[in-house]
């Protein structure tokens, strides 16, 4: 596999980002449209485009499980190690939710640039546990480190709502049923599927881009989160392959997605819940040049 080959074209989308929020030609107000686009529209897309025409394996079912598995030892580790550091009660929930999110759409369009249709199925499956633990108990501790009380985010009804309606999700469930039912779509439809789909990279990588705002305050710590985050969660997926022992794809898509970067969600929640936003878009800004490295590295390894 020629590992820049694949990269470079999605590292220059994240370039053409920078360039765009350097010459205040994007903020963020606008990368959060473009992931809008990407989550909305273009990810269920090619969600739909995928799954329905793969061949399922019961191997499929240990993914989302690695996902849950992965979350909950971050959770364990994190809370430990938290108590390192003097920090106040919002700067806590920051470090804490910051290992916990796997940031999977970052992972997408390296996926889908070194292994295709079939490396994308199975991150999607995978992402089902990710999902899952992000709206709840990622989001539980969001709340009970945040100050924003009284709102109605603070219900557990509106992040049930918000798992039971999400777009990804929804588009992957649609997906399986069609192909247990063994439905085809009409190709002029797969066609619409394919054109949204192709989106999907130039708007996430742009949008990264435009986030990509580094700052050197809290700078150990932040580190911290990201090491965490990264350098445990590949260990755990190494360990994972060990021990599932499945199938070559799988394998290799299980150790890339539990080094993800750190999720985008780390800072909508510290939003939403009046935790440390500034410490938050510190350690995502830290976690995309550190990501863009090891997901090069692991590409070159892994082959």
């Amino acid at each position: 596999m020629d590992v820049l080959v694949i990269v470079f074209p999605i590292i220059s989308l994240f370039v053409i980002g920078v360039v765009l929020r350097q010459f205040n030609l994007f903020d963020q107000d606008d990368a959060n449209i473009l992931i809008k686009l990407a989550f909305y529209v273009s990810l269920p897309a090619l969600i739909l485009k995928t799954i329905p025409a793969i061949e399922i394996s019961v191997d499929y079912l240990y993914l989302p499980l690695v996902a849950v598995l992965t979350i909950l030892v971050m959770f364990v580790t994190s809370n430990f190690l938290v108590s390192l550091f003097n920090f106040e009660e919002k700067t806590r929930g920051v470090f804490i939710i910051g290992t916990m999110i796997l940031n999977l759409g970052f992972n997408v369009p390296f996926v889908l640039a070194a292994y295709g249709e079939e490396g994308f199925a199975r991150a999607s499956f995978l992402d089902i546990g990710n999902i899952f633990l992000t709206l709840s108990l990622t989001y539980y501790i969001a709340q009970k480190h945040g100050g924003s009380h009284g709102s109605e985010l603070e219900s557990p009804s509106f992040f049930n709502q918000k798992l039971i309606t999400s777009p990804p999700l929804i588009a992957l469930i649609l997906g399986i049923v069609i192909n247990l039912i063994q439905f085809r779509f009409d190709p002029l439809i797969i066609d619409i599927f394919d054109l949204l789909g192709v989106l999907l990279t130039p708007l996430l990588m742009i949008s990264i881009g435009v986030y990509f705002n580094p700052r050197f305050q809290n700078l150990l710590p932040a580190v911290s989160v990201v090491g965490i985050r990264m350098g445990l969660g590949l260990i755990l997926g190494i360990c994972a392959v060990i021990i599932l022992n499945l199938d070559d794809l799988s394998n290799k898509i299980i150790i890339i997605s539990t080094a993800a970067p750190v999720g985008f969600n780390t800072l909508t929640f510290a939003s939403l819940e009046d935790l440390d936003r500034e410490f938050a878009a510190n350690v995502l800004s830290i976690s995309i040049p550190v990501g863009i490295c090891m997901i090069t590295l692991l590409l070159a390894f892994l082959g």
